[in-house]
């Protein structure tokens, strides 16, 4: 099929497809939805090349414009509230792609970073690196969430779409919510293709099907993005115009788009009411899982094991889906950091009656309520220390992380006392895990009052003293006899274990430039233990990054020091971070004067595989 036959066919065919559409739905007397000018330029359109199949795909199909039987509104007018407002006072209207991409929510006063964090970076390197954000994402560190929220200058040699670039990162990584504050704050007119999609994605996943079509037409109006298209025959399947779809998904496909198979599987679904099992699916677009819950797939609890960082979220945002469901994907969402506590909290708060009531989501969600119900302090404290034990006996890592972060902020409201000797290894335990250092402090004199006259309490105390000294340094004196003990008691408590996890304090705090630990250098590696690998070797491409990361840090290079640093946390579990790489991305932090996010760091990596 030629070029221009093939542009001849694709615009007659969504013409039809497009009357067909306005006579099921605006009726009768509404004019037609005109898909593309009736006398169309002689453009030599071919068919895509079908890479890798994705309805995302960036690549355009020159021969697809609509143009709605609508009048468009008046030009929009874009107010700009940057962070640190510009000397010449308010910019109005449209922006140039260097202006918007300065956009940010947050800057330094507001826990962001300086404007000028991607000075000296090249704009090609850090586009790479962003696209390495959300793809195997195991956690989203706090790091990047405010390096892409911040403020600031773009490389002098950023791509185009800078700022787009970091919506799409936002959304890959689950924080949705800042993607969407993020597009509001920079406006319409300052969007271009990536956050145009990003516009889409996000009210996809938040369940406003009308809104998001309403978007995709007005989209297409200048835009012909293959994406656009196959969103457009979703929209009318949810329109019920399923002869149009049947049109429009026929002429794309004659036209050489590329189309996943699996979006095909979906509108396949979607045509013959007849759901398909998410799971056989993996891993699906924002575009798919709303034409899955649109009733083309069930999403059962095994889908979860698959879902993408925003998917698992918009699940645990779905009021429509079972209590169970909504509560696991949260856990896994909070965990990882893409969901604020207190939303887990607040639909622990919610779950009411459930088909699945023995499901331990559910049983904890109940303890909880409970918990918010006590008054008396000794109750409450009875009722954190229950919820929190009731995590860490879950068979998945992540469920104690997410019950220990929504009960930090319970123990929070506790003053350490006399009156709750006994509680405060467990608050010690509750908040570390949850990453709430200087909380812990306050708890230590009390496990101290406790080691001096219990055995018990002492082997505590000793376990507990290294992650403390790594968030306190010299603040936690120490003649070398703490970390003796701490020594011998994971000696004689979990020999096997005893030589990997010295190594790791050992490593950690020489990255802090803490020296407490030489004295136990000896004995650590000379001990003998069922697990012989030192600590975890990095990979070839970890070890790649680790030496961008010292270069970038060496010259000063903020920006670009953080995403490496992202990029290298994100990719790994806690409890299986690679220390060699931990250490590097400590050390670098560090240096550039980032110490309280080094020694969280620091404690994270250790708490995970420590306790």
């Amino acid at each position: 099929m030629t070029g221009l036959t093939t542009r001849r066919l694709l615009g007659a065919g969504l013409v039809a497809a497009a009357m067909l559409a306005t006579a099921g739905v605006r009726g009768q007397d509404a004019e037609p939805l005109v898909i593309i000018p009736l006398e169309p330029v002689e453009l030599d359109i071919t068919p895509l090349e079908p890479a890798e199949p994705d309805v995302t795909s960036s690549g355009a199909v020159e021969s697809i414009e609509v143009v709605e039987d609508i009048v468009d509104p008046a030009p929009e007018t874009v107010l700009l509230q940057p962070e640190e407002p510009a000397a010449d006072g308010l910019e109005v209207d449209a922006l140039p792609a260097l202006d918007a991409g300065r956009m940010g929510t947050i800057g330094e006063a507001t826990g962001g970073f300086s404007r000028d964090l991607w000075q000296n970076s090249d704009g090609a390197f850090i586009a790479s690196l962003m696209g390495m954000l959300g793809f195997g994402t195991e956690r989203v560190p706090d790091l990047a969430r405010r390096l892409l929220l911040t403020t600031a200058d773009p490389p002098d040699d950023a791509v185009d779409d800078w700022l787009g670039m970091r919506i799409e990162a936002l959304i890959a990584l689950g924080l949705t919510d800042d993607a969407a504050d993020l597009m509001q704050r920079a406006g319409r007119r300052a969007l271009q293709g990536a956050g145009n999609k990003g516009k889409i994605d996000v009210l996809l996943l938040a369940g406003d099907g009308e809104e998001a079509c309403q978007e995709v037409r007005t989209q297409l109006d200048e835009n012909d993005d293959p994406y656009l298209a196959t969103a457009l025959v979703f929209c009318q399947r949810l329109e019920g115009a399923h002869a149009a779809a049947e049109l429009s998904l026929s002429v794309l496909q004659d036209a050489g788009v590329a189309i996943d198979p699996r979006y095909l599987v979906l509108d396949r679904a979607l045509a013959t009411s007849t759901p398909v099992d998410l799971v056989t699916l993996g891993n699906v677009t924002p575009l798919m899982f709303a034409m899955a819950l649109a009733g083309a797939a069930e999403v059962s609890p095994g889908f979860l094991d698959h879902a993408s960082l925003p998917v698992l979220r918009a699940i645990a945002d779905r009021p429509g889906l079972p209590v169970a469901l909504r509560l696991a994907a949260a856990e896994r969402a909070t965990a990882r950091g893409f969901m604020a506590p207190a939303d887990l909290a607040s639909l622990y708060l919610e779950g009411g009656p459930s088909t699945d009531a023995q499901a331990d989501t559910v049983i904890r969600a109940q303890i909880f309520q409970e918990l918010k119900g006590a008054v008396l302090v000794e109750d409450r404290a009875r009722l954190i220390a229950s919820f929190v034990q009731l995590g860490a006996r879950a068979p998945e890592p992540w469920v104690f992380r997410a019950v220990a972060m929504v009960a930090a902020t319970e123990v929070a409201t506790l003053a350490p006392g006399d009156g709750l000797g006994w509680f405060s290894t467990q608050a010690v335990l509750t908040l570390l895990a949850a990453g709430a250092a200087e909380d812990a402090a306050r708890w230590w004199p009390l496990i101290e009052q406790r080691a001096l006259l219990d055995h018990a309490a002492a082997a505590e105390a000793a376990v507990f003293w290294p992650l403390l000294r790594l968030w306190m340094g010299d603040d936690l004196l120490d003649d070398g006899t703490a970390m003796h003990t701490w020594w011998r008691t994971v000696v004689g408590v979990a020999p096997e274990r005893a030589r990997r996890l010295g190594e790791l304090y050992l490593v950690l705090l020489a990255a802090l430039d803490d020296r407490i630990a030489e004295p136990i250098l000896h004995d650590v590696l000379l001990a003998t233990s069922g697990d012989r690998q030192l600590v975890p070797r990095e990979s070839a491409g970890d070890a790649g990054l680790v030496v961008a990361l010292a270069a970038a840090s060496r010259d000063g290079r903020l920006g670009e020091t953080l995403l490496l640093s992202s990029v290298l946390l994100a990719s790994q579990d806690p409890s299986r971070v690679d220390v060699r790489s931990a250490a590097a991305v400590i050390g670098a932090l560090k240096a550039l004067g980032l110490e309280r996010e080094a020694r969280l760091l620091a404690l994270e990596v250790a708490f995970a595989n420590a306790v």
